[in-house]
């Protein structure tokens, strides 16, 4: 058992923006999550005590679910452990999946009444398409790391868009997204205020190339959703480019301060999106919301009785 002391994802949610470069390194973290349950570690006595989340070339993936994927079990680490880990982590501490209370390792060949009874499970608003629908949930393959993904991506809309899906209204709907070879396509997604011709404003700051990530693994149709390593893949490549936008930000600063002394530069502000997300955003959102330990209250101190206990 591991303990955290820093808080669940859902104290990030309460703020009023979380910078891209963050949201694709904790998606990463969520990726990783998702490739440690179709490639987990194996059991043997002399285990190293770092395990790295992995494809395994060659290994059919194992159809371990979660189920129950949500913000208040999604863990952030203590960030002095990975600041020196770039560009994994840096300035984003890790985040860690726990609960896994209701983690299923999922079996085709159960009756049909024992998928329904594993599947009616989890938080409201958090369920898989595939748990939503019994007709779905019977189907050869109904569940298996594209289930996790999606709730990966959910989480990722989550954390994007502040905005939480309890709402019975909630329904997918058909976007008009542009894949990553340059084609359009219709998808059916269940983040449709992300993509498509319907996209918020206050969405439109955050790369097309992040909304239209967690669109895809939110999509109804698990074949719709990328793979582990397409996921992985898109991810790292993002992070890498982001990183290398923030450098040549920092370069352009570098070179007008050397022509012009006096040049000041603006004001970080970690409440609105900017152009490019520089390296200052970062370390004065690291210092603001990931150095100290939250103030919180306790949930149950309504509960004693006045002693000191």
């Amino acid at each position: 058992m591991e303990y955290f002391e820093r808080c669940e994802l859902m104290e990030l949610l309460k703020l009023e923006f979380i910078p891209s470069r963050v949201l694709w390194r904790l998606f990463l973290c969520l990726a990783k999550a998702c490739v440690g349950m179709a490639y987990p570690p194996p059991q043997y006595h002399d285990m190293p005590d770092t395990y790295r989340e992995v494809i395994i070339p060659g290994d059919e993936p194992r159809s371990i679910i979660h189920f129950d994927l949500h913000p208040y079990n999604v863990f952030m680490d203590n960030p002095y452990d990975t600041i020196g880990d770039v560009p994994e982590h840096g300035y984003v501490p890790r985040f860690k999946l726990g609960d896994l209370g209701l983690m299923t390792e999922w079996d085709d060949g159960w009756e049909d009444d024992v998928k329904f009874a594993q599947t009616n499970v989890g938080k409201p608003g958090y369920q898989a398409p595939e748990q939503r629908n019994r007709l779905k949930a019977v189907q050869p393959g109904a569940f298996g790391p594209h289930t996790n993904v999606w709730g990966a991506g959910l989480l990722m809309f989550n954390a994007l868009t502040l905005y939480f899906t309890e709402d019975d209204q909630w329904q997918p709907q058909i976007c008009r997204i542009t894949m990553p070879d340059g084609t359009a396509r219709d998808l059916n997604t269940w983040a449709p205020f992300l993509v498509g011709h319907q996209v918020y404003d206050e969405f439109r700051a955050y790369p097309i190339e992040l909304r239209t990530l967690i669109a895809r693994c939110m999509a109804d149709d698990a074949e719709d959703r990328p793979s582990l390593e397409e996921l992985l893949d898109a991810i790292n490549q993002n992070i890498a480019q982001g990183d290398e936008r923030a450098n040549e930000a920092q370069r352009n600063w570098e070179e007008q301060k050397r022509l012009d002394p006096t040049k000041e530069k603006p004001a970080v502000d970690v409440k609105t999106p900017p152009a490019v997300e520089d390296n200052d955003l970062l370390v004065r959102f690291f210092r603001e919301y990931f150095r100290e330990l939250p103030v919180r209250e306790d949930p149950y101190k309504d509960l004693w009785d006045g002693d000191d206990r």
